[in-house]
């Protein structure tokens, strides 16, 4: 249609508008009536129930060939102004509220604009209508007590159905489809959600699983208001997974309904039920006094009181054909049975190694006055003072942390599964002969948790140990590893503390030890003196101060890695000879004393300062193998100590400098090495060399090598004090190096060719006149020595 066209139309159908709406607004000279023009007129929707108001609180529902359906609207909590819809009849159960509030909207709100009266000449009758009897009858009750009912017929058109009110002759076509309005069941209107319990209320589970593995299982879960406990089939506390199961279950939701006929359970898979559980819930509700004058000032007021209301689910182990993923549950002792997704069912079937705790000992250890250890048939027993542990026998420090350990590991052992008692001979288990035994007192418990540790379950894995705990009797398969802290001698608890001094009160160091180079013993001590440390003996000498710092560190603070057991003998581990003995002489505090008052009652004096006398301690340090041991001398005790404290003790603590002078003092140095012999001397800034004073030299080249004899360092002393010069090679030295200086000093260094033959200080045996000892001077430092006088040669 070309687009003119289609405007000549439009403007044409306008015209007609205007003149309808002119003709009917504005009569005709003629004055035509309706009676001579009859024009259509819009047909009127007129309520069924014109006078129905108020709250529906009922409605009855009678379905052709089927009992009566009653639903109640009833007041749950009254402060609250909360009311539900019940199912009464034909059983009891919580509704869909929201679909009963639609069928009293919908029925309270039926229309129509077409009826038929009695002895209407239209063909429609109460029997064409489906009235006669009615398909469906429903009746609403308010809340005022007034009543309506309407019968529902066939369907008048796909949208349209014939009713009429109760008492009435006259057929409607209702403009609704009120065939759509109501379900094929009654059981499709119970509400989907099972319950609306508070999980804090449960104090009790009960679940009886019929379809466990071993048979028919039986667990019972209590809750005593702090934590839920597992009462059967064995005592022991539950895991947080009860917690999640009553969550899960609080609110629980059906998928649908689908039956109410308890002859059907059976099929189902319901009668019995594979999974049983039974809920105790107590709730404390308002109860509201009576009075004999409501209007009395003193009235009661209101109370509670506990309630107990137990809750049942049964759930199947069958699945609706074609839904995997459901399975079938009924609630109570009512009939009518509802699917559930699987996974949900599934969270309520108890799993022994998730729902029971795990841990073996569940008190709390940690609050532990004593323990008693019985491990390799070695006994103690340790108690809690205000100061830490200590072993009850001799009053003994323990170590602590040690101690701590232990009961962290006691707290945390867990069972990889438990073996109920009775279920295997006590021989296998090992308990009545274990490997070790802890028995725990603790403060306010009835009684002494103990735990033994038997046999291994497999002795060819040995990865699982049996751990009996006797206060509830039970037996758990435990690894290994989680067991290894209960198995420990009882050395380990010994305090691990060898010296604990005030470094700055440790006075002298003497150190007997073996020399690299003679494997004979070598004594040396050093001493304070001010705020510094020197070697006193066997000669005076500076020392170096961080190896001296280091020591004093070591030595005051020392911490044994492990205390060895009481039936360790020291030579066993080399202490009956020790490889390094060292003493202190040590300044303990001052002690402030206070005299007592004396028999004439005077006043007790003031306070006094005493200094009690120096303590002289020894250890003696053996090397066995890769480990290090020690012992404080008249003490018992064996400990095994750090490696470097040993390595520490090994140290050259002599001081490294060999010759000291100022180079810019030395006016002559020469070095002999065999029979060639350089001599050099200083003309002013410059160098000369002695025997041909014109030879072009490299001053900075000579003065480098001066540098170098005042930089030498030895590395170890062989000898400190006076020695055979022939030993060392001495008499007859390869290098000897003379200085002499301004003053009129003269320092002499002598190089042996012997070399010192020591792993931890290779080189050459040398010495200097103006100190005692043997020192060694490095192989590197000795070739530095060598002259050369093409190099030091003027280019």
């Amino acid at each position: 249609m070309k687009f003119t066209t289609t405007l000549v139309l439009a403007l044409f159908l306008s015209v007609l508008a205007l003149a309808y709406v002119y003709v009917r607004q504005s009569p005709s000279e003629s004055q035509i009536t309706d009676t001579e023009l009859k024009l259509p007129t819009a047909a009127v929707a007129r309520d069924l129930f014109e006078d129905e108001s108020g709250a529906v609180v009922r409605i009855a529902i009678q379905r052709a060939g089927k009992p009566e359906w009653v639903f109640e609207r009833t007041v749950e909590d009254a402060q609250k102004n909360i009311a539900i819809w019940r199912v009464v009849e034909p059983f009891n159960a919580k509704a869909a509220g929201w679909e009963l509030d639609r069928i009293a909207r919908e029925v309270r709100g039926i229309k129509y604009e077409i009826s038929h009266p009695p002895g209407d000449s239209g063909s429609v009758t109460p029997k064409s209508a489906g009235l006669d009897p009615p398909q469906s009858t429903v009746t609403l009750k308010s809340l005022d007590g007034s009543s309506a009912t309407v019968e529902i017929g066939l369907p008048a058109s796909a949208s349209e159905t014939y009713a009429r009110r109760a008492g009435s002759d006259e057929i409607i076509v209702a403009k609704s489809n009120l065939r759509a309005l109501l379900k094929k069941d009654v059981v499709e209107y119970r509400d989907l959600q099972v319950w609306d319990i508070a999980p804090d209320q449960v104090r009790r589970v009960e679940i009886v699983d019929r379809a466990a593995d071993d048979g028919p299982a039986e667990y019972i879960f209590v809750n005593d208001g702090l934590r839920w406990m597992l009462e059967a089939p064995v005592a022991a506390r539950a895991t947080d997974r009860v917690k999640d199961a009553l969550q899960a279950i609080s609110r629980l939701r059906v998928r649908k309904w689908i039956e109410d006929s308890a002859d059907s359970h059976r099929a189902y898979g319901l009668d019995p039920a594979a999974l049983t559980l039974r809920m105790t819930v107590e709730e404390q509700v308002l109860v509201e006094p009576t009075l004999d004058e409501p209007d009395d000032e003193n009235a009661i007021q209101p109370t509670t009181e506990l309630e107990t209301t137990v809750y049942t689910l049964h759930v199947s182990n069958v699945a609706p054909i074609g839904e995997d993923s459901a399975v079938y549950v009924r609630t109570g002792d009512e009939s009518v049975v509802g699917t559930i997704l699987k996974t949900a069912a599934d969270k309520l079937r108890p799993v022994m190694n998730e729902w029971r705790e795990m841990r073996v000992v569940t008190a709390d250890v940690d609050r532990a006055g004593r323990i008693e250890l019985n491990v390799a048939d070695q006994r103690a027993s340790l108690i809690k003072t205000p100061d830490g542990w200590a072993f009850e026998a001799d009053g003994e420090r323990a170590d602590t942390l040690e101690v701590q350990q232990l009961l962290a590991s006691v707290r945390n052992l867990d069972a990889v599964v438990f073996v109920e008692p009775g279920a295997e001979e006590s021989q296998t288990l090992g308990v009545d002969r274990p490997q070790a035994e802890v028995r725990i007192t603790i403060p306010g418990a009835e009684a002494i948790e103990t735990l033994t540790v038997g046999n291994f379950t497999d002795e060819a894995a040995k990865r699982l140990v049996y751990v009996r705990r006797a206060l509830n009797d039970t037996i758990a398969k435990v690894r290994s590893a989680d067991v290894a802290p209960l198995l420990r001698p009882i050395s380990t608890y010994r305090d691990r503390t060898v010296l604990d001094l005030q470094s700055d009160r440790i006075q002298r160091i003497a150190i007997r030890t073996e020399s690299p180079f003679s494997g004979e013993g070598v004594d040396f001590a050093l001493a304070r003196d001010g705020g510094a440390w020197r070697m006193i003996e066997p000669v005076s000498a500076s020392v170096r101060a961080d190896r001296a710092a280091q020591l004093v560190s070591f030595l005051s603070r020392l911490t044994a890695t492990t205390v060895l057991p009481d039936d360790k003998s020291a030579s066993e581990v080399g202490l009956d000879a020790p490889d390094a003995v060292v003493s202190l002489t040590y300044s303990p505090p001052p002690e402030i004393r206070i005299e007592p008052a004396d028999e004439s009652g005077e006043d007790p004096s003031d306070p006094v300062e005493v200094q009690p006398p120096d303590e002289t301690i020894e250890l003696a340090i053996s090397a066995k193998g890769a480990k290090r041991y020690a012992k404080l001398s008249g003490g018992s005790r064996l400990y095994e100590i750090p490696n470097n404290l040993y390595d520490q003790i090994l140290l050259e603590y002599r001081s490294d400098a060999i010759l000291a002078f100022d180079a810019a003092d030395v006016i002559r140095f020469s070095i002999q090495s065999g029979d060639a012999s350089h001599a050099f001397v200083r003309k002013d800034a410059d160098w000369a060399y002695e025997s041909e004073p014109d030879l072009p030299l490299s001053s900075t080249k000579v003065e480098n090598l001066l540098l170098q004899i005042k930089d030498l360092k030895t590395a170890r002393y062989a000898a400190h004090g006076e020695f055979d010069r022939a030993e060392f090679g001495l008499h007859d030295p390869m290098i000897t190096i003379a200085l002499g200086t301004g003053d009129g000093t003269e320092h002499r260094l002598y190089i042996s060719a012997k070399r010192s033959g020591a792993k931890d200080a290779p080189g050459f045996f040398a010495a200097i006149d103006e100190s005692p000892g043997v020192f060694v001077v490095s192989e590197t430092d000795s070739d530095r020595l060598k002259v050369s006088l093409d190099d030091l040669e003027a280019a």
